[in-house]
């Protein structure tokens, strides 16, 4: 097995504690709202990626599937974070870069799995 699994999880919790730090700057009106909702989804999405590492077969590619659309739920709760205020152009842009490079590293990882099993 590669070790991509492990790169792959490793930015993503630097990710997740990157955008835990800045939801907790949020304005007071947004941090308990939609700052949690932010919050909540990166955890999951950490979570998802710990599965898919020590699962195997339809599981993994089931988690892999499912931290596709966290990554694409993520991506909408911070463009709407940016419309209201919360959160500065360039640190969407930042965030954004970093969930393009996990999708399409968790994309790839997925690809190379047959439908059933894995290869690796």
């Amino acid at each position: 097995m590669s070790n991509q699994p492990l790169r792959l999880s490793l930015d993503c919790e630097r990710l997740v504690a990157d955008i835990l730090e800045r939801t907790q700057k949020f304005p007071r009106t947004e941090r308990y709202g939609l700052g949690d909702r932010i919050d909540n989804t990166a955890l999951d999405l950490a979570t998802l990626l710990a599965d898919a590492r020590f699962t195997s077969g339809p599981r993994r590619r089931a988690a892999l599937e499912e931290i596709n659309l966290r990554l694409h739920r993520l991506r909408v709760l911070l463009r709407l974070a940016h419309t209201r205020k919360a959160l500065a152009t360039n640190a969407l842009e930042h965030i954004t870069r970093q969930l393009d490079e996990l999708g399409a590293s968790a994309g790839a990882w997925r690809e190379r799995l047959s439908p059933g099993r894995d290869r690796e």
